[in-house]
């Protein structure tokens, strides 16, 4: 297994800046995920560490050896393609066997690896047929099985997931999870699927515009991002503006409204009197009264969506403003119906 460290990435393309001072550690056997809109460079990112882009400024490090100049044959890396990029005219087997071919092992050795990996991808006895013979889900695992036959220090996985439907998506996010920590090797995903980021991570680096907002695991960006603009991008939130007017016990402040005096955690360094906005999380509200009657708002239901597994509700609240509410599925509150909603003071955030 590999560490991977990059330190002060810049990179260039004319008069546009893709990367900005651009720092990361990665552990060893670690999944990481490079989450961000398009453009944000987080495919440049990968690109850079595979060696297919150079960079104009900073350092690419495995274990501590210099990979920055080095030709991306040289750097021991397995990658994974959006488009798979699959040999149209050879068959699994030649398609696996290539890069061994190219690295000169012995034909023992190279039905042995090919062998395994069909057999670790589920795929066995498919050797002999071509990519077009595949379905899409089975072509994304001969590229996967490609990039680990030649037993690489480092996976990179550019998007790998989207080209498939909704439902082989999701099947595949656990298939990939699981190899990758059966295998133990180090690997940097690309996405821009937020579901895909927090199922499929040990950590999440969220960026925008060439550089990093946050560094967390999946719970700690979701549940307490450091930005307004994190939150916004990682899930669904409703924020309410507020002032904070005192401790309240440990991590939680009291806060001012327009909804009246509220309860919300907050992050250290936080100042009595500073503006604020609460971040609730849609599935965090819940109807009826909170507990010790904290945080619970009467509230008008608007509209009601049913989606199967949860039912979305906006409401209506004193103060005029809408919330997204997500409940059980078996909840019959319609529009026009007066309820109460609440949430914890755990599950609500503040954003500085």
């Amino acid at each position: 297994m590999t560490e991977i460290s990059i330190q002060r990435l810049v990179k260039n393309f004319g008069s546009v800046k893709v990367l900005r001072d651009f720092n990361l550690d990665v552990g060893e056997g670690e999944f990481i995920s490079l989450l961000g809109p398009s453009g944000c460079g987080k495919t440049t990112t990968l690109r850079c560490v595979a060696g297919f882009e150079y960079p104009d400024e900073g350092r690419i490090l495995f274990d501590g050896k210099d990979m920055t100049r080095l030709a991306p044959e040289r750097r021991d890396v397995g990658m994974v393609f959006q488009s798979y990029a699959l040999f149209p005219h050879l068959t699994v087997r030649e398609n696996l066997a290539f890069g061994l071919e190219m690295r000169r092992v012995g034909p023992a050795e190279t039905e042995r690896r090919v062998a395994a990996v069909l057999e670790m991808v589920q795929l066995a006895g498919m050797e002999q047929r071509y990519p077009r013979e595949l379905s899409g889900g089975q072509q994304q695992r001969v590229a996967l099985a490609r990039a680990l036959v030649i037993e690489p220090s480092v996976l990179l996985l550019d998007e790998p997931l989207a080209n498939l439907d909704a439902g082989l998506r999701g099947d595949m996010r656990y298939f990939i999870r699981a190899l990758q920590r059966r295998v133990g090797i180090t690997s940097i995903y690309v996405t821009h699927d937020q579901t895909e980021a927090i199922v499929m991570s040990d950590r999440i680096v969220v960026m925008f515009d060439g550089g990093i907002a946050q560094v967390g695991t999946p719970r700690e960006i979701h549940d307490r991002p450091v930005s307004r603009q994190v939150a916004e991008f990682v899930g669904r939130s409703n924020f309410i503006e507020c002032t904070v007017a005192a401790a309240a016990g440990g991590r939680l402040r009291q806060v001012d409204t327009t909804l009246g005096s509220l309860v919300a955690s907050a992050p250290r360094g936080i100042e009595t009197g500073a503006p604020a906005s609460m971040m609730v999380r849609p599935e965090s509200i819940v109807l009826g009264a909170g507990e010790g009657g904290w945080n619970t708002l009467p509230a008008t239901v608007t509209d009601s969506t049913y989606l199967g597994d949860a039912i979305h509700l906006d409401v209506r609240l004193a103060d005029g403003r809408s919330i997204r509410v997500d409940t059980r599925p078996d909840c019959r509150a319609a529009p026009g119906d007066t309820v109460e909603v609440s949430f914890s003071p755990e599950s609500a955030w503040l954003l500085a």
